[in-house]
């Protein structure tokens, strides 16, 4: 809480789900699932002031005459 608030958006760069089971003192299951963050990033907020901004319209992308992408037509090989 002391970096990041409710509607503020995080970016987790590098980090893990974790699941923990436990028995609970009544004798039932409980869950948690948990993320843990080994590198985090500040986003934007809901109230950042660059989302009232009005946006400019977006360029076109350009077309690239030289076409050095080759598509492959076997699928059968794939290592997955």
């Amino acid at each position: 809480t002391k970096y990041f608030t409710k509607g503020r958006m995080i970016i987790i760069a590098d980090g893990r789900i974790s699941t923990r089971i436990w028995e609970t003192q009544d004798g039932k299951r409980a869950y948690a699932t948990e993320v843990i963050a080994n590198e985090v990033n500040f986003g934007e907020s809901k109230t950042s002031p660059q989302l009232n901004t009005p946006q400019t319209a977006a360029q076109p992308p350009m077309q690239d005459d030289d076409d050095d992408f080759t598509p492959l037509d076997e699928d059968d090989d794939l290592p997955f």
